[in-house]
C-alpha cells in the first residue's frame, strides 16, 4: 500500500490507521463535496482509497466509486452494504447485509463473485442481526465476521469457502486483526479475544 491509499478498514491488516506521509496542513482544506444516500441519515461505513478512486457505502445501501479528485460519481450498486470495503489485487471486497460477501470489479463496480455466509441460527431479514464486519484480504484469502457468527475465510479469487469458525453465543461486531499469520477476533458476546492461524482457522 503506498502512502496516498488507504485500501482497507483501518488502513492494515493490524488496523493501525496511521497515515505515514506528511500532509501540507497550509493547503488543508474542502477540494470538493457531494451528496450521496438519504439526506438526513448517517453514514456509517468509512471509505477506502485506491487509484484514484474512493470506495464508500452510502446509507441507502448503494457502494459508489467515486473520483477523488473532483467528486464525480464513476459507478454505484446497490448490494446493501453492510461494512467497508477491502482492496486486494486490483478487486473490492465487501459484505452486505443480507449474508453475502461480494468481490466487485474495481472499475466498473459489477460483481466477479458472490458466496452466501449462512447463519441457521438467525432468521435473515432481522435488521443488524446478519451484519458483516469490514474484511480483511490476506495472501490471497478474504476474510468475512459476522456478527452472530461463522467467521468465514474465503478464497478472494472465486468466493469458495476455505474454512470457518465459530463458538456458540459469540458476536463479532468489530473488524479482526492479522499479525505473523495468527487472525485475531473480538468477542463482544463472550467478552474475549479469538486468535486463529489464518490458513486453517484452528485456534
Amino acid at each position: 500500500t503506498s502512502t496516498s491509499e488507504w485500501t482497507m478498514f483501518g488502513r492494515t491488516l493490524e488496523n493501525n490507521r496511521f497515515y505515514p506521509d506528511s500532509i501540507n496542513m497550509t493547503d488543508f482544506g474542502l477540494l470538493w463535496s457531494i451528496s450521496i444516500g438519504n439526506v438526513g441519515e448517517k453514514f456509517i461505513h468509512t471509505p477506502v482509497i485506491y487509484n484514484n478512486v474512493v470506495y464508500v457505502g452510502g446509507n441507502d445501501s448503494y457502494l459508489y466509486g467515486l473520483n477523488a479528485s473532483n467528486g464525480n460519481q464513476l459507478w454505484n450498486n446497490t448490494i446493501n452494504v453492510s461494512s467497508s470495503p477491502a482492496i486486494a489485487d486490483d478487486k473490492l471486497y465487501i459484505g452486505s447485509m443480507n449474508d453475502f460477501a461480494y468481490s466487485l470489479n474495481l472499475t466498473t463496480g459489477l460483481q466477479i463473485w458472490n458466496q452466501t455466509l449462512l447463519n441457521n441460527s438467525v432468521s435473515v431479514g432481522t435488521p443488524y442481526l446478519n451484519s458483516i464486519s469490514s474484511p480483511l484480504v490476506s495472501n490471497g484469502i478474504v476474510y468475512f465476521a459476522k456478527e452472530y457468527g461463522p467467521f468465514f475465510a474465503l478464497n478472494a479469487s472465486n468466493g469458495n469457502v476455505i474454512w470457518n469458525f465459530s463458538i456458540a453465543g459469540s458476536r463479532y461486531l468489530f473488524t479482526q486483526v492479522i499479525s505473523e499469520g495468527i487472525i485475531y477476533l473480538q468477542d463482544y458476546g463472550m467478552t474475549g479475544i479469538n486468535a486463529l492461524n489464518v490458513t486453517t482457522g484452528n485456534p
